[in-house]
C-alpha cells in the first residue's frame, strides 16, 4: 500500500479520488506501453501542459463516444 503522500500524487495524476487507492482496487490498476510511455514522457512537462493533454485525450475520447453513439 502506498503511503499517503504517494497516494494524493497518484489521484491528482490520475484525475481519480483518493479512495480509489487506498480501496483493494489497487491490484486492479494495470498500465500498457502506452501508458508507461506517456508517464515517462510527461516527467518534462509543466503542470499546464499536463492540463492540455488531459484535455485533448478527453476531447479525443468524447469524440469517439458521438462517433459511436454514446453519450454519458
Amino acid at each position: 500500500m502506498p503511503r499517503m503522500d504517494k497516494i494524493e500524487v497518484l489521484a491528482n495524476y490520475f484525475n481519480l479520488p483518493k479512495s480509489y487507492f487506498i480501496e483493494e482496487k489497487v491490484s486492479e490498476i494495470s498500465f500498457d506501453d502506452f501508458t508507461y510511455a506517456m508517464q515517462n514522457e510527461a516527467k518534462e512537462l509543466t503542470e499546464m501542459d499536463k492540463q492540455i493533454l488531459l484535455s485533448m485525450a478527453r476531447q479525443l475520447n468524447d469524440a469517439r463516444r458521438k462517433e459511436n453513439g454514446k453519450t454519458d
